[in-house]
């Protein structure tokens, strides 16, 4: 397995603007890094639990069938790819929404939580990056738990560069972000069609 190209396509991913990346930004802003430490806590343990869900789920399918699995690594290709071109041609820009400074950490948590497990493109993204790097002899094994501690690795360094960044991060977002993208969109385009040849 080449865990490279596996951490190099997450880590476009993980880093573009989104929902969760937002409101790290915002929460960042607004109530400071440290109390955003609990909103990142709640994204990363439920970004991981939709990883190893999509894993075990389309795993479960490519054990048992594994003709279904060759038509579904084309689709997961050209899904990618049409990331991919969305991605190149979208005018993208950091916002961020007023929230309140007194919120518990407790709140922050589920926040956080709640926001990853209910993105659908989160869903999508893992039920179609995960299956090509899955051991398809034994779903449950060391390599599943790597490649879930690396998104967890990955979702953390980017929720913190967000967060972290602050006011400061969000200009420089703001002015380089077409720059960010273009290489995201390269680099889930050279994925997208290694999906569909290999």
């Amino acid at each position: 397995m080449d865990y490279l190209l596996f951490i190099s396509t997450f880590t476009a991913a993980a880093f573009l603007p989104g929902i969760d990346m937002s409101l790290a930004l915002s929460l960042g802003l607004s109530v400071g890094f440290r109390k955003t430490l609990f909103m990142i806590a709640g994204g990363v343990i439920s970004l991981m639990i939709v990883a190893f869900v999509c894993a075990i789920g389309v795993g479960t399918l490519i054990l048992n069938h594994p003709d279904i699995f060759k038509i579904f690594k084309i689709l997961a290709g050209l899904y990618i790819l049409y990331v991919a071109y969305s991605i190149a041609k979208s005018n993208l820009k950091v916002e961020s929404t007023s929230i309140k400074s007194k919120i518990s950490n407790k709140a922050l948590f589920i926040q956080g939580f709640v926001t990853d497990f209910t993105n659908p493109k989160a869903w999508i993204f893992m039920a179609t990056l995960l299956p090509p790097f899955l051991d398809k002899t034994s779903l449950i094994n060391s390599r599943l738990f790597i490649i879930i501690a690396l998104i967890g690795i990955t979702q953390i360094i980017a929720f913190v560069s967000y967060a972290g960044g602050g006011a400061v991060f969000r200009k420089f977002m703001n002015s380089y972000l077409k720059y960010l993208t273009t290489i995201s969109a390269i680099l889930l385009g050279i994925v997208g069609i290694w999906l569909i040849i290999s």
